[in-house]
């Protein structure tokens, strides 16, 4: 194997570690808006629930 094709393979898997890199980036910040988006949607159900509940403790 020459040099030159030493080179090249490095190269080719540099560039697949730079694409595994950016893959998980965008996993990462995926999971951070779901996550804010879970907790966004907790925070929306408990409010309907409590409002619910002040309704029924009022009318019943």
């Amino acid at each position: 194997m020459s040099l030159l094709e030493i080179i090249e393979r490095l190269c080719s898997v540099t560039k697949l570690q730079a694409e595994i890199i950016q893959k998980q980036t965008e996993a990462l910040e995926q999971a951070k808006i779901a996550d804010e988006l879970t907790e966004e949607l907790q925070k929306m159900r408990t409010t309907a629930a409590n409002e619910l509940a002040l309704i029924d403790k009022e009318y019943n």
